[in-house]
């Protein structure tokens, strides 16, 4: 679940610094 969460934050922020 961990992993899943990081790579709900990078996209997240990916998107947001976009």
């Amino acid at each position: 679940m961990s992993l899943f969460s990081l790579l709900i934050l990078a996209l997240f922020y990916y998107l947001r610094k976009r």
